[in-house]
């Protein structure tokens, strides 16, 4: 696979997903006036500990198939996944209603045990779809990728609408988020029968398949679960000192400024999987020369626009999310940077397996995860500033990203030269950006003017880097 087949291949997985962008911009303004802050606390809660849940519940042997070498190994590594799922979800539910019937014997289930038993199956839910998505992927089949990320926003959309409206239920946007995920789940579980054409799996051939693919479980599953802890601890730490309010202003900021980051990041890393496991032992430079066009493509295209919306967050989050959430946009100007790092870090991940080096980042992740903890508890604790502890947080992410980033280009054996040559160049042009942004800030008191003129920089400044790279890319193409 070329770089232009694999271009084609991210904007026809774009031109699917990029719609299950849209549809929580849409519905968030309604979620956010029938819900209130200390309830998306709540929900930032569930959803950290469901995506961590439903990451490790197959023990990411799923990520074995997409490099399985056989379409027969590929089925049978489905059904591996599978059986793994739904064991841990079982074994999850009888854990929890077992100490629930211990705890309060005789007593109504409580709004915990909803909340425990909707991360379980959500969690469950999540892998059967990261199953199906990764059979789709090694089969180059996109659309029907496409169709579960668009399906599963709109379903728990719709769901926590439903559960916010005509229920009246506090506990309605987490239940309408797993009620969204099992449907889908269900679809995925149902989609991935053929697996099985060939017969089930012995208890033999499990046992066979778990230890060949033994690097999985013992390296990424760690991995998993330190970088979703990671990911989730400011909101877990926030609801440990008791801010709740504070992890509601967190966790929806991170919900608006994460979402179109992760469905570029997850579009462009499925095509960077394939092109990685078949040719960066082959056609090493093919993949180098991706890695760094696209990293060069991201610096160009959101650089600006991240700037920009960290500069006017609280301007457009007040009109976009009502009255009641004033004073949610320091906490997602704080968080831009890290959803600007995580564009350049996110999608380049699965070297680390292509590469069989899962254990470089595994260290790196124990080492820089066990110091932002202990660093994100000592400031909670002595100072009980929610945005000092997110700015810590947000600070500490970013250095981990720059770090990650290096580990990206020594264990895919890229130059180092383009690694410090991405730093340089973002480094530069954010404080040209910075500059010309707070200069049109001072100079024009009318804040509406502000963010005219700051915009229209915005535009002109794109559509210039636009034209430029399509221009780079002509004469990339005349070279060969």
């Amino acid at each position: 696979m070329n770089r232009f087949q694999a271009g084609a291949k991210i904007k026809t997985i774009l031109s699917g997903t990029l719609l299950a962008q849209i549809i929580p911009f849409i519905v968030l303004p309604l979620l956010s006036r029938l819900y209130l802050p200390e309830e998306f606390g709540y929900f930032s809660l569930y959803f950290v500990w469901a995506l961590t849940i439903g990451n490790c519940f197959a023990y990411r042997y799923e990520m074995s198939i997409v490099i399985a070498k056989t379409e027969k190994r590929a089925l049978e590594l489905s059904q591996l996944c599978v059986f793994n799922i739904l064991a841990s979800c079982i074994v999850l539910l009888l854990i929890m209603f077992l100490l629930h019937f211990i705890s309060r014997l005789y007593v109504p289930i409580s709004v915990d045990a909803i909340l425990s038993m909707s991360i379980i199956v959500s969690g469950a839910s999540i892998a059967i779809a990261n199953v199906y998505m990764s059979f789709k992927n090694r089969c180059g089949q996109y659309s029907a990728m496409s169709f579960v990320m668009i399906s599963q926003q709109m379903l728990v959309s719709i769901f926590k609408v439903f559960f916010g409206t005509l229920c009246a239920i506090a506990a309605g946007l987490y239940l309408g988020h797993t009620a969204g995920l099992v449907l889908v789940g269900l679809y995925c579980l149902y989609s991935l029968k053929h697996v099985t054409k060939n017969g089930i799996i012995t208890k033999l051939k499990y046992i066979v398949l778990a230890k060949r693919y033994k690097k999985f479980p013992i390296f990424n599953l760690p991995l998993t679960i330190l970088t979703s802890f990671s990911n989730g601890f400011l909101i877990t730490v926030l609801f440990w000192f008791e801010m709740v309010v504070a992890a509601g202003l967190v966790g929806l900021s991170r919900t608006l400024i994460n979402a179109p980051v992760g469905i570029l990041t997850r579009s462009i890393g499925k095509v960077f999987f394939e092109l990685a496991a078949k040719e960066l032992h082959e056609h090493h430079s093919t993949v180098e020369e991706f890695v760094n066009k696209t990293m060069f493509m991201i610096i160009r295209l959101a650089l600006l626009p991240a700037l920009f919306l960290a500069f006017y967050a609280e301007n457009f989050l007040i009109i976009l999310l009502g009255d009641r959430w004033v004073g949610v946009g320091p906490y997602a100007a704080l968080l831009v940077p890290v959803a600007f790092m995580l564009l350049l870090t996110a999608w380049p991940e699965r070297i680390f397996e292509v590469s069989n080096k899962q254990e470089v980042i595994l260290k790196y992740q124990v080492f820089f995860d066990s110091l932002t903890v202990v660093l994100l508890i000592f400031i909670s604790y002595s100072i009980r500033e929610p945005l000092i502890t997110t700015a810590v947080y947000s600070a500490m992410a970013i250095i981990y990203n720059i770090g990650y980033l290096y580990l990206v280009y020594r264990v895919g054996q890229f130059r180092t030269i383009s690694f410090f040559n991405i730093l340089k160049t973002t480094a530069y042009l954010t404080i040209m950006h910075f500059l010309v942004l707070l200069f049109i800030g001072m100079i024009f008191e009318n804040i509406m003017l502000s963010i005219g003129l700051s915009f229209g920089y915005v535009i002109v400044t794109s559509l210039i880097n636009i034209k430029v790279l399509k221009q780079k890319s002509k004469l990339s193409r005349g070279g060969l």
